[in-house]
């Protein structure tokens, strides 16, 4: 996965959590321009970095650094995300 994917991953997650970047950014100790950067895959950010941000959504690390099957649904909560490969048509 690029920096970009996970730049859109953190911003996807901050925005399900109902965060502007400068709330994320006072929650997590970081700064709103390193957000900023991250989250258009501008800056790579060290492995702590990421650890923070996740424990401040609330996610695990991989759902942030990863091309997870997992997305978040409306109530915040994590479901499978469903390819339409994967679709049984009863015959």
């Amino acid at each position: 996965m690029t920096t970009q994917e996970w730049g859109t991953n953190l911003h996807k997650w901050r925005l399900q959590r109902g965060y502007t970047v400068a709330k994320l950014a006072a929650r997590s100790g970081l700064s709103v321009r390193l957000l900023l950067q991250l989250e258009k895959g501008l800056q790579k950010g060290t492995p702590n970095q990421w650890l923070k941000l996740a424990q401040t959504l609330g996610v695990e690390v991989r759902e942030l650094m990863s091309e997870s099957r997992t997305k978040p649904d409306d109530s915040g909560r994590i479901e499978e995300a469903v390819s339409p490969y994967q679709i049984q048509i009863p015959y």
